[in-house]
């Protein structure tokens, strides 16, 4: 009887959904909070996005479960490792990271979508901007910016494991509770774009001079090439994943009181960041024409300044493949320690974005 009972539950959860039957509000739960503090920190947009946080609290929740003919699921973007920026899940249908798909004019919810919507439906604009924010939310997770196999369908690469699902403990334990969420502040909600906002999220994750003594990499490591599974660091062998993490509940339950508070603070910048650029977008062919005239230094070395503004910039450096490489806002942009060659750079303003040839000198 137990082992039917099993079968048809998981029957069930194959026909309906995991979501459908797993108790899931972690997303919302962390964006609640996120436009709490948004709004105590910016008066000047605590009531539109109050009037619209059911559907950015929809976007967010439905980013998990969406997919389509093109993408396949949706959840298979949600990656990007800092010390490998051109790997992606492995599981995924195009060979995208995190910081690509939420740009990627082929996902119906990218960035430049919701801007571009916001003038003629902020509902649609604020639902979009919640898938947004998902992947920027599971970029605090350790095993997305390790590309580590985690969820369903991956019980096939955990050893001694198989469970139609595998989660990690960190994942299982660090539950989205009230006390973590009031750690949040909304005087250390930092000022950044998208791009930024995500490598910096990531980075966080995954780096143990972050980490409040945690050390991530004694549990994940990241994958050795693109297209590569990364790795969880498990008892006792400490290789391949296996069915036995070293990661306690006690120790998981700390590391999230450090990391959920970083997660609310950088997601409200996103939010602003937002709501900042659509503002604009009555202006964009001006700001676009301020941008085409902004003296970039080419070529140029590592360290100078490769141009000045009179108000903050977000900068991506994009390697000729695509790959997001390196981030920098402010309103001096300085030229990232990447190897020398021709590179293209993509400076934002507001509403406006140019993307200008950048020759990296040795």
């Amino acid at each position: 009887m137990l082992r039917r009972s099993l079968l048809l539950l998981a029957l069930a959860a194959a026909a309906f959904g995991w979501w459908d039957t797993w108790p899931y509000y972690e997303h919302q739960d962390l964006l609640d909070r996120t436009i709490d503090i948004c709004a105590e920190r910016y008066p000047d947009l605590a009531a539109e996005i109050d009037v619209y946080r059911d559907d950015m609290l929809s976007g967010t929740h439905d980013e998990d479960v969406d997919e389509d003919q093109t993408n396949g699921s949706y959840c298979d973007y949600s990656g990007y490792c800092p010390t490998v920026p051109d790997a992606w899940w492995p599981t995924a249908r195009r060979r995208l990271n995190a910081i690509q798909w939420v740009h990627d004019p082929l996902n119906p919810n990218n960035w430049p979508a919701a801007v571009a919507t916001y003038q003629s439906s902020k509902t649609d604009a604020y639902y979009m901007l919640g898938h947004v924010l998902h992947n920027l939310q599971d970029l605090f997770v350790p095993a997305h910016a390790s590309i580590a196999p985690h969820g369903l369908g991956t019980s096939g690469l955990v050893e001694n494991h198989s469970w139609p699902a595998y989660f990690d403990n960190f994942e299982q334990y660090s539950e989205v509770t009230g006390n973590e969420l009031g750690l949040a502040r909304s005087d250390r909600i930092p000022e950044a774009m998208l791009d930024t906002l995500m490598v910096r999220a990531a980075a966080f994750s995954t780096t143990n001079a972050d980490s409040a003594g945690f050390r991530p990499t004694d549990y994940y490591a990241n994958p050795d090439t693109a297209g590569g599974w990364g790795r969880y660091r498990p008892y006792p062998s400490g290789g391949y994943p296996c069915g036995n993490d070293r990661i306690s509940n006690s120790l998981a339950n700390q590391w999230s009181l450090w990391l959920v508070p970083r997660c609310c603070e950088q997601t409200a910048a996103a939010i602003r960041a937002f709501w900042l650029e659509c503002q604009g977008v009555g202006s964009r062919e001006a700001a676009t024409a301020a941008l085409n005239r902004l003296a970039l230094r080419s070529p140029c070395r590592q360290g100078f300044t490769l141009t000045t503004a009179d108000r903050p910039l977000s900068a991506s450096f994009i390697s000729p493949d695509g790959r997001i490489a390196a981030t920098a806002s402010g309103t001096t942009l300085r030229c990232p320690a990447l190897p020398p060659g021709l590179w293209l750079v993509r400076i934002t303003s507001g509403p406006a974005s140019v993307t200008r040839p950048l020759i990296i000198a040795r």
